[in-house]
């Protein structure tokens, strides 16, 4: 079942993942993106399609108030009726109307048409709403690249774990070898037993990381699976690798335009300044008359078989004069709206540009350390080298290829960790920005 699903979903998303063996989803960054912002993904995106569904049925409401509005009654009534309630009474002379007369029966059968010829007060509320759904459509939008910002990052932080297990695997091998090798010396009686001790006891501490790797890579898979909406606890496996992104960073004043033309939450809340505008215009045409015409048709008499034809046609004209302050109460909560809004939307402009200036320098200070890492990378593997010659010549002992493989261990660690901190850097750039969602491509390139 859980095999059919997934390519229930690679059929869904056109470049979906791919399954191995029937139990290990396969995944790139891209389709964990794809999967989290799909139908019955990521429940935040759910939430935000139902909130667009709502502002767009609240449209359709304000719509209805200038359509025309038609309806069908039929009555079938037995009564009676008190003659002087109605100012029929005894006035003297030759004729004295009954007090109470009945029980009679009537019938009436008509439809009923309204349709506002006239309503500015009406049409405005229309346009609010139009840009309210607008602004829900962006808020939607902003949602979509908040959930792909948290994948990309919970993503690079499965790779940083798969990279410090590799790392620890890696590590686990060193120490072995170099306990292999005390062993053969001390065999051979061109080594000492502390030696040997010595590396055994390294062997013990790496398999000790090599165990807290592989539960931080554990915890990492189910944090993604949950963002993304997967089966929590299934096989996982990542086809990206932790690299270096070599795509030129944009300067500082093409990076604000970019985000000023890209971000949803400013879209979304420029939309919403667009709404408060007119709903200030509705309620302050509420004082205006308003202009409605109506009609019927239908059939009236005692029953339904021996009713007769009767209409009525008219217009009717609406003038507020006096409703107890309501309508200036109305216009100010409506200005005071537009103000909050107005303030909202400047200070989010300022924090978007605040936004977009750390994350530029971040992510140049980031490619700065990955360039030093991988330099001190380097300078680690090429002491070992030595170290291990040495060792193996008999004119060095094991306590200097132990700390030149510490020296490696950390190397490791700091590459790993600036490649993650570059690739967090570039997702913090991109989802500043608002083009989080354009660069769904490979991490970057493999840096050899």
């Amino acid at each position: 079942m859980r095999r059919l699903l997934t390519v229930a979903f690679s059929l869904l998303l056109g470049t979906a993942p791919s399954v191995e063996a029937a139990d290990t989803l396969r995944l790139s960054l891209a389709e964990a993106v794809q999967m989290a912002l799909a139908p019955q993904g990521n429940l935040r995106v759910e939430a935000a399609r139902a909130d667009l569904e709502a502002a767009r049925a609240r449209t359709d409401i304000s719509r209805g108030a200038l359509l025309p509005h038609l309806r069908a009654l039929v009555d079938q009534r037995r009564l009676t009726r008190n003659l002087e309630a109605l100012g029929l009474r005894d006035q003297g002379g030759n004729f004295r109307p009954p007090r109470l007369v009945g029980p009679f029966s009537t019938f009436d059968a008509r439809a009923q048409i309204d349709q506002t010829v006239f309503d500015w007060s009406a049409l405005k509320e229309l346009q609010a709403s139009e840009a309210s759904a607008e602004g829900a459509l962006h808020d939607l939008e902003r949602t979509r690249d908040l959930v792909a910002a948290e994948v990309c990052r919970i993503y690079l932080q499965a790779l940083r774990a798969r990279a410090d297990l590799e790392a620890a695997q890696a590590d686990v091998e060193l120490a072995r070898s170099l306990l292999e090798t005390a062993g053969r010396r001390l065999q051979a009686g061109t080594g000492i037993r502390l030696e040997e001790t010595r590396a055994a006891v390294q062997l013990s501490n790496q398999q000790q990381r090599l165990l807290v790797a592989q539960n931080r890579l554990g915890r990492a898979y189910l944090h993604l699976q949950r963002v993304i909406g997967a089966e929590i606890g299934a096989p996982i496996e990542l086809t990206d690798r932790l690299e270096r992104d070599s795509a030129p960073l944009m300067d500082a004043r093409q990076a604000d335009e970019t985000a000023r033309a890209s971000r949803p939450d400013l879209k979304a809340l420029e939309d919403q300044v667009r709404s408060a505008q007119r709903r200030v215009r509705a309620a302050w045409a509420r004082h205006l008359p308003s202009v409605a015409a109506f009609a019927d048709y239908g059939s009236s008499g005692i029953y339904a078989d021996d009713s007769l034809p009767t209409w009525t046609l008219g217009l009717r004209l609406d003038i507020p004069i006096f409703q107890g302050g309501r309508l200036k109460a109305q216009q100010a909560e409506a200005r005071a709206l537009l103000r909050r809004r107005q303030a909202l939307l400047q200070d989010l402009r300022q924090e978007v540009e605040l936004e977009v200036r750390l994350a530029l320098t971040g992510a140049r200070l980031a490619d700065q350390q990955v360039q030093v890492s991988r330099e001190g990378l380097d300078l680690a593997q090429e002491e070992l080298e030595r170290a291990q010659r040495r060792y193996r010549a008999g004119v060095a002992n094991s306590l200097e290829v132990t700390e030149a493989q510490a020296s490696l261990e950390r190397a490791r660690e700091n590459y790993n960790s600036a490649l993650f901190e570059s690739g967090t850097a570039r997702v913090e750039l991109r989802a500043a920005i608002g083009t989080i969602r354009s660069h769904l491509g490979p991490i970057g390139q493999r840096e050899e």
